[in-house]
């Protein structure tokens, strides 16, 4: 069976486990969402040893030549060292700049990106908070990005990152 090492702790993976539960078991706090392969939430990098392709799949060919791949949906044949995502491939930090509450806990979020963000309408967006992901479908306009949300902003700061997918 493969190990895979992730910060300070090699974790064993049993037969048909993906990386993220091997994590998960062993306690360790990894990002994640959908467990499906969709969010990319789960996104880690391996600094060596070769990922699954299929784990890569639905990832930027330049996140795949750096190594990325979706833990969720990751069965390795070999093993792996992990590295977290690096922010500028992965990430771009945003901040809140409306919000409007449609009904009881949905709300109208819009977000104003504090850089360069590639994306598409109706493309997933997944707002991270922390260790906290929350996956959004997101559409364009006027260069912002407008999101349903439902999220328990109340009395947490309003700034976010959000996750290229």
């Amino acid at each position: 069976m493969p190990a895979v090492r992730y910060q300070e702790t090699t974790v064993s993976l049993g037969e048909d486990e993906t990386v993220l539960d091997g994590l998960l078991r062993e306690g360790i706090d990894a990002a994640h969402s959908c467990r499906s392969g969709c969010c990319h939430a789960c996104m880690l990098r391996a600094s060596s040893g070769v990922p699954p392709p299929a784990s890569q799949e639905t990832l930027k060919d330049s996140l795949r030549a750096k190594g990325y791949f979706l833990a969720c949906i990751a069965h390795p044949a070999e093993d792996l060292v992990l590295a977290s995502p690096a922010g500028d491939d992965v990430s771009v930090k945003a901040r809140i700049v409306d919000i409007t509450i449609l009904e009881g806990d949905v709300a109208r979020v819009l977000i104003e990106p504090q850089g360069s963000f590639d994306y598409k309408p109706g493309q997933f967006l997944n707002l991270v908070r922390g260790r906290a992901v929350f996956s959004q479908s997101r559409w364009a306009r006027r260069g912002r990005i407008r999101t349903a949300a439902c999220l328990d902003f109340r009395g947490h700061p309003v700034t976010m990152s959000l996750l290229r997918t």
